[in-house]
């Protein structure tokens, strides 16, 4: 009687295959996290600010104890350039 579904090694196979195109794909993406530090850091303390409800300054940023910022400005860091909108503190970055 011949037997017309998959194998566990099929199936293994399969996955394993699976598995070998997902990583490939995700490295070619190359995700870089260092490059957007500033971001981070930016955003860490104008939360820091909201939760706290206080002023904090971060790299001639002043958040108040809302988190917004009294003063747009655009910022180049590691060929990134983050752009802060005025009031809410909106960041953005273009490469």
């Amino acid at each position: 009687m011949r037997n017309k579904g998959y194998t566990l090694i099929d199936v293994l196979l399969s996955l394993f295959i699976i598995f070998l195109i997902a990583t490939w794909f995700m490295t070619s993406l190359n995700f870089s996290y260092t490059s957007h530090v500033y971001a981070l850091n930016y955003l860490q303390k104008q939360s820091e600010a909201m939760v706290l409800k206080e002023k904090i300054i971060y790299d001639q940023t002043v958040f108040n104890s809302l988190g917004n910022v009294n003063i747009a400005k655009t910022v180049i860091k590691n060929n990134y350039k983050y752009i802060i909108n005025l009031g809410m503190g909106r960041l953005r970055y273009v490469k």
